[in-house]
C-alpha cells in the first residue's frame, strides 16, 4: 500500500489535481484533500484503494512519466503532448518556463517555482478576510508616510530575475521605492548607488505574507521559504489561521522563525518596528465574517 507521501509524490509528477483524482478515484473531492493534505490522519483502507488505483494505473499506462495521460494526445508544435488541463506541452517539472505559464488559461490559478508548477487552490473566505485586513492597515500606514512603500494583494505576478524559471502569486506583497533607506519609514536618505552588474535583476518585493492552507503549507513553509530569502526578500511572513500563528522571517536582520499569536501585535521589520499588525482586530474580523456566512443571505438574494 502506497503511504500519503507516496501518493503526494506521484500526484506531483504526473501533475494531477485533486479534481482529477476524485474523477479517477470515484472518491469525493473534499475527502482526496482532507486525505492528501493529512488532514485526516487515519483514512478508510477503502479510501486508500482507490486513491492508489488512480496511481498505479496510470503508471502502467506508460513508463516515462512525463507523458502520464491514458487516451490520444493532442500534440504541439513541439511534437511534444498537451495537458489536458493546462494547455501546454507536458515537460519535466522542473523544466517548465514561464512561457508556459503564460499560455495556460486564466482561470488556471498555478504558479511556478524553479521550472516546477504548482496549483493554487481557490482563496477561502477565512483568507480573504486576514489579507484583506493586513493590506488595509499597510495601506493606512503607507499613506501616512508619504507613499514610500506600496502593499499590494493576489493575484498578482511576480517574476524574481529573467531566468524565466520562477513566478508566483503571493498572497500579499509590499514592493518600496530603490532610494530609500529606511524604505518603509519615509526617510530620505539615499542609499548607495546602485551596483550595474544587478541591473538586469528583477527587484524582490521588500515584504511578502502567504497565508496556509492543507494543499499549501508545504509549498508556502518549505520550498517559498527558501525561494524568498535566496532572492533577497527582506521579510516574511507565514500566517496559520489553523492554529492562529503568525511566523515571521526577518532575513534582513537574521531573525528567523519567531513566532506570534492572534493575541498579538506583530511588528514590520521593514518599518523599524513602527508599524505593528494587531491581529486581535484581524480575530475579530474573522469571528464577524463567520457569523455573516452562518446567517447566509446571500440565499434570501437568490430566492
Amino acid at each position: 500500500m502506497m503511504t500519503i507521501e507516496e501518493m503526494n509524490e506521484a500526484k506531483k509528477k504526473l501533475h494531477y489535481t485533486n479534481e482529477m483524482i476524485s474523477q479517477k478515484s470515484g472518491v469525493p473531492l473534499p475527502t482526496v484533500q482532507k486525505v492528501l493534505s493529512g488532514t485526516t490522519a487515519h483514512p478508510r483502507y477503502k479510501t486508500l484503494v482507490a486513491l492508489e488505483a488512480v496511481f498505479k494505473r496510470a503508471d502502467a499506462a506508460t513508463t516515462d512519466t512525463t507523458y502520464p495521460f491514458e487516451g490520444e494526445f493532442e500534440l504541439s508544435e513541439e511534437g511534444l503532448p498537451i495537458h489536458p488541463r493546462y494547455r501546454i506541452p507536458i515537460r519535466r517539472q522542473g523544466d517548465y518556463t514561464t512561457d508556459d505559464l503564460d499560455r495556460i488559461p486564466d482561470d488556471i490559478r498555478v504558479e511556478l517555482i524553479d521550472g516546477v508548477i504548482y496549483d493554487l487552490a481557490s482563496p477561502t473566505s477565512i483568507h480573504q478576510v486576514i489579507i484583506g485586513t493586513v493590506y488595509t492597515i499597510m495601506g493606512n500606514y503607507a499613506a501616512e508616510q508619504g507613499y514610500h512603500c506600496m502593499p499590494y494583494i493576489a493575484p498578482l505576478d511576480v517574476k524574481f530575475d529573467l531566468s524565466k524559471r520562477t513566478k508566483v502569486q503571493p498572497d500579499l506583497l509590499v514592493v518600496c521605492e530603490n532610494d530609500k533607506k529606511d524604505k518603509f519609514s519615509g526617510d530620505d536618505s539615499v542609499s548607495e548607488e546602485p551596483n550595474p552588474e544587478k541591473a538586469a535583476t528583477v527587484q524582490a518585493p521588500d515584504f511578502i505574507m502567504e497565508v496556509l492552507s492543507p494543499s499549501s503549507r508545504r509549498v508556502d513553509m518549505l520550498i517559498k521559504l527558501n525561494k524568498y530569502y535566496e532572492v533577497g526578500v527582506r521579510e516574511y511572513w507565514i500566517v496559520d489561521p489553523a492554529d492562529e500563528s503568525v511566523i515571521v522571517y526577518d532575513f534582513e536582520n537574521d531573525k528567523l522563525n519567531v513566532r506570534y499569536s492572534f493575541d498579538d501585535a506583530v511588528p514590520v521589520a521593514i518599518s523599524g518596528g513602527d508599524l505593528k499588525i494587531d491581529f486581535r482586530t484581524v480575530q475579530e474580523r474573522l469571528q464577524a465574517a463567520e457569523r455573516i456566512e452562518k446567517s447566509k443571505p446571500w440565499e434570501m438574494l437568490l430566492r
